[in-house]
């Protein structure tokens, strides 16, 4: 991968570029820029492949703010790195956080939806961050379905009528309180962060517009 902003002279970026809707594009890398930064501390990943994926992604962008957008191939080699990175990882949080570097990996001056995409991935880490740093345990999910099945199926399953009445959600607060406490802190969490996320992208974008 070149380690340069360069454009070649009759590439369809550069046309891009003679574009006044470039300046958007503009707009859109800085945004996905911050996102990305935003994220970085949380993104466990050692030097190697995935460091040089985010690192690459990064670059790419930082290209597009000074009006020199890479060519294709660039950001075709920067998504296959970004995906293999993010195959590597099973885990539920460290994947949503690579997946958040891979869904950056695409041109904004060909590919405007990209900024949106990216800020709902970002939205999605945002809120799964905030859940497990309250106390939220990702390992302990399928324990916490199980019970929910096994509560439906001995009191609810065969119940047409009380199913009108009582949610498996009644149930686990009787049967398994502490289950119950996880799941209105998650709840609460992902509500509260949904407002907060998209507000602080909002308070970026403002930013840069002032700034301008």
């Amino acid at each position: 991968m070149h380690t340069i902003c360069a454009t070649p002279a009759g590439s369809d970026e550069a046309t891009s570029a003679l574009d006044p809707a470039l300046e958007g594009r503009l707009y859109a890398s800085s945004i996905i820029l911050w996102l990305l930064d935003d994220l970085k501390p949380r993104i466990s990943i050692p030097a190697g492949a995935a460091q040089q994926a985010l690192d690459g992604i990064e670059r790419l962008h930082r290209c597009v703010t000074e009006e020199n957008p890479p060519p294709g191939p660039e950001w075709r080699a920067a998504r296959r790195a970004a995906t293999a990175a993010t195959d590597e990882t099973s885990d539920q949080l460290p994947t949503l956080l690579k997946t958040c570097v891979e869904t950056a990996g695409w041109n904004p001056v060909t590919s405007p939806v990209v900024v949106y995409d990216t800020l709902r991935v970002w939205a999605r880490a945002r809120k799964l961050l905030a859940s497990v740093d309250a106390g939220w345990r990702i390992e302990y999910e399928p324990t916490l379905r199980a019970h929910m099945q096994e509560l439906f199926d001995k009191y609810l399953k065969d119940q047409t009528e009380l199913q009108k009445t009582v949610t498996v959600f009644n149930l686990l607060a009787e049967h398994y309180p502490e289950d119950d406490r996880l799941v209105r802190l998650h709840n609460r969490v992902d509500h509260e962060q949904d407002k907060l996320s998209y507000a602080r992208a909002a308070d970026v974008l403002l930013q840069l517009l002032q700034d301008v």
